[in-house]
């Protein structure tokens, strides 16, 4: 798995944010310092979401790889498609996640959830 779809499983599973949430995300509402983003939700509210460090571990890599790519410079956003420079769309982001639902056998997608707790590491 590459490490921009790595990072965008754990990043929705572990937040239990909406598509255009985590969708929408700037590379500045990701705080790999508190382990936690600011997601932006119907109507513009803003609220902080702290997820568990091996979650923290994915974007930190992704962040990480596209800094060293002179192609990326200026672009705030956080998901860049992988042919070309540009950013990934939410709609984007949801065809990347059903093929990789898909490929991984799961038949049906789980609405919102999010994982907590012991086993969220």
């Amino acid at each position: 798995m590459q490490l921009r779809d790595q990072a965008l499983v754990r990043m929705f599973y572990n937040t239990g944010g909406r598509s255009a949430e985590i969708g929408d995300l700037l590379v500045p509402d990701v705080d790999l310092d508190t382990d936690s983003v600011v997601l932006t939700g119907k109507g513009g509210k803003q609220r902080r979401v702290r997820f568990v460090a091996k979650t923290a571990g994915a974007p930190r890599r992704y962040v990480r790889a596209c800094s060293r790519c002179p192609g990326l410079i200026g672009i705030d956003q956080l998901w860049i498609a992988v042919k070309g420079a540009r950013p990934l769309k939410p709609n984007g982001i949801k065809i990347r996640l059903r093929k990789l639902r898909d490929r991984a056998g799961f038949a049906s997608r789980h609405r919102r959830t999010r994982l907590t707790g012991p086993a969220a590491g």
